[in-house]
C-alpha cells in the first residue's frame, strides 16, 4: 500500500451511491461509514495513489457528484474500475494511468476498447 493510503470505493447499495475517499486503513473507514449511512456499505474497488488520485478522480467523475465524496454509481464509474483493474492486470502503472486520465466518459471508453 502507498504511505499515501490508498482510495476506496464503498458503495451504499440501495442507494446506489458510491462513497469515493482515500484512508490509510480503508477496512476501519468502511465499518466507520456503515455506522452513520442508513444502507448497506459495500467496500467495491481500491487503488493506490492517496490524496493526488482521489482529488483528480473526484474530477473525472464531478458530474456525479451527489454531495460531497458521494457519487451516483453508474456504468460510467463501473467502466472506469474495470479498466483501472485491466491496466493493473497487465501490469501497467496505474496511478499514472488514473492521472493521465481525460474528463469525459469517452476516455474511459476509448481506453476499455484499445485494452480489449
Amino acid at each position: 500500500m502507498s504511505h499515501d493510503g490508498l482510495v476506496y470505493f464503498a458503495l451504499a447499495v440501495e442507494l446506489g451511491k458510491v462513497k469515493i475517499g482515500t484512508s490509510r486503513w480503508p477496512d476501519i473507514r468502511i465499518k466507520e461509514i456503515q455506522t452513520c449511512c442508513p444502507a448497506l456499505v459495500e467496500y467495491v474497488f481500491f487503488l493506490n495513489g492517496g490524496r493526488p488520485v482521489e482529488r483528480h478522480v473526484h474530477h473525472l467523475f464531478r458530474h456525479l457528484r451527489h454531495r460531497g465524496e458521494w457519487f451516483l454509481y453508474t456504468d460510467e464509474i463501473q467502466s472506469f474500475m474495470a479498466a483501472v483493474d485491466a491496466v493493473e492486470a497487465s501490469g501497467g502503472d496505474v496511478t499514472a494511468f488514473v492521472l493521465a486520465m481525460g474528463k469525459t466518459k469517452t476516455v474511459v471508453t476509448a481506453t476499455m476498447e484499445s485494452l480489449s
